[in-house]
């Protein structure tokens, strides 16, 4: 009996020294892996241990935890247990072989210090702005609620990083496309008579990127940005002009109480700049007082037709206080604004009760654009089926919005 169980045990150590030597490479491989993924700094290239993928480790949070930058720009908190040192990876990143790297490791505190990779030459950026993360500005943030009309809406859009000081800064700055086609935009900030880019990439419709990440100090810089884009897309859709203008930032606005909002872009407050807006005023500057007297004279020469009958099918609103107010009363711009919207919802509410009306004009000038700004917030809020635009230039000039008029189904 005795000697079948020593025969036994001596046939069961041959096959456990059998797999030793057969294996010994790829377990030795794996217990310098297992032992160097519990060494891993800042740097390393590691693969997941009980998961597929891998990345670079950017920072230790505690003696067991460090946090991995993956191949789809994430930082993932990972134990350091789970973790196997990317071999070949660290080769090539590092120019040395296993041998040397295993002592630089297992040496500990007497051997020379550990072998670090060749530093990278980064370029200068440019003074004022810090460089924006390389993971993140390649990431096309999808908007949350976008109004898309027919006049595409392309703004800057600003956030505090530190949202409980809003003035202490840095501050992310996101280029947003709010249309049905996609864009390339570049923006500029001006130096002196000259333009240095800041960023130019392409912005997927009805989505936002990350353009640059500026310091509070350096926002002086940034008053004055030129902004050029160009809309396309792989279905047929109707030509556009491309953009080109001067986006006036008023920094004083950074500093104002509330001047960060929620909106319905993104899911972080912002500082909202329109693009659109600003080309239009500057088209409006572009013109010469000549030419705007000689238009006012032809008016006042020509009796005006009555609009209603030039065009039975739509209504005009003039939002001005002297038009809706002819005596005047004397009213805080909160009231005054808030008597023109209701002014403006109460010739909505006619004009959709009135089926033969296909369209309504509402007047409301240009001015600082505050009027203006409300209409459009109250149409889409109350009536997001209706489309609205710029109405005639010809017939009622700069600061007037056209409203086409559909009802919804009884």
């Amino acid at each position: 009996m005795g000697l079948k169980v020593s025969f036994a045990l001596w046939i069961n150590c041959a096959k456990i020294a059998t797999f030793a030597l057969r294996f010994a490479p790829r377990a030795q491989i794996c217990h310098v892996c297992h032992s160097r993924a519990m060494k891993v700094k800042k740097g390393d290239k590691v693969r997941f241990l009980n998961d597929v993928g891998g990345g670079e480790v950017v920072r230790q949070i505690d003696g067991q935890t460090v946090l991995v930058l993956n191949q789809d720009g994430f930082e993932i908190p990972m134990l350091m247990s789970e973790l196997l040192l990317d071999v070949s990876l660290q080769e090539e990143f590092m120019g040395t072989g296993t041998a040397a790297r295993v002592t630089g490791v297992e040496a500990g505190a007497d051997s020379p210090r550990r072998p670090q990779p060749p530093a990278e030459r980064k370029a200068p950026c440019p003074s004022g702005s810090y460089p924006a993360p390389t993971d993140r500005t390649k990431l096309h943030f999808p908007l949350r609620a976008p109004q898309v009309t027919p006049i595409a809406g392309l703004y800057i859009g600003f956030h505090a990083v530190d949202e409980e000081d809003v003035q202490k800064g840095p501050y992310e700055m996101y280029v947003i496309n709010e249309s049905h086609e996609e864009a390339y935009v570049c923006v500029s900030r001006f130096t002196g008579g000259d333009v240095v880019k800041v960023s130019a990439q392409k912005v997927n419709a009805c989505s936002a990127r990350l353009a640059a990440v500026v310091d509070a100090d350096e926002l002086f810089k940034y008053s004055l940005l030129h902004v050029q884009s160009i809309y396309f897309s792989e279905k047929p859709h109707a030509p556009r002009e491309p953009l080109s203008i001067n986006l006036e930032l008023r920094v004083n606005r950074f500093v104002r109480p509330g001047a960060f909002q929620d909106n319905r872009f993104l899911d972080r407050t912002l500082l909202l700049f329109a693009a659109r807006d600003a080309q239009q005023e500057a088209l409006l500057r572009s013109v010469e007082r000549v030419d705007i007297e000689q238009v006012v004279r032809e008016k006042e020469a020509q009796p005006e037709a009555p609009k209603a009958v030039k065009h039975p099918e739509e209504c005009v609103i003039d939002l001005h206080m002297e038009a809706l107010m002819p005596q005047h009363v004397a009213m805080s711009p909160k009231e005054t604004l808030d008597f023109q919207l209701k002014a403006f919802e109460d010739a909505m509410e006619t004009a959709l009760a009135n089926p033969q009306l296909k369209r309504l004009v509402a007047i409301h000038g240009v001015g600082n654009g505050r009027l203006r700004a409300e209409v459009i917030s109250t149409l889409r809020r109350r009536w997001p089926e209706c489309i609205f635009q710029d109405a005639s230039f010809k017939e009622y000039g700069y600061g007037a919005t056209m409203v086409m008029l559909k009802r919804k189904p009884a």
